[in-house]
């Protein structure tokens, strides 16, 4: 079962991890990013701060739909994508999926792939 954790409450939305069986895959990408590449964790960090404040950012370089059906985004800082989805129809709840190093296209695609599961999974566990 899929559950979700306050991460960032903001003017404009409230960012959630997404956690099954306690275990939080974007939490423990952000902590590994933290210890492993900090100037990454840092403009990581100001990217879901001003974004829970302004709401999402219109600059793809830092932003960008990477899937029409079902919607899935990414927030973007060099080298490094969070893979993220709204909780409804209500644009205010952001739930990060999972974070990745930027790699190949064909592992960007598989990420994808796991970020639409995980939307599909999520959204029918609460469509009651």
């Amino acid at each position: 079962m899929w559950i979700l954790t306050k991460f960032l409450n903001g003017n404009t939305l409230d960012l959630s991890f997404l956690e099954r069986d306690g275990r939080c895959e974007v939490k423990k990408f952000i902590e590994e990013l933290k210890k492993n590449d900090l100037i990454a964790y840092k403009t990581l960090m100001r990217l879901f701060i001003r974004s829970a404040e302004l709401g999402v950012p219109n600059n793809k370089t830092q932003c960008r739909k990477v899937r029409t059906l079902p919607a899935i985004y990414e927030f973007k800082v060099p080298h490094v994508r969070v893979f993220w989805f709204f909780k409804s129809r209500n644009p205010r709840d952001v739930i990060l999926s999972h974070g990745m190093r930027k790699g190949t296209t064909k592992e960007q695609d598989k990420q994808i792939a796991q970020a639409i599961k995980r939307y599909n999974d999520f959204h029918d566990q609460n469509s009651v």
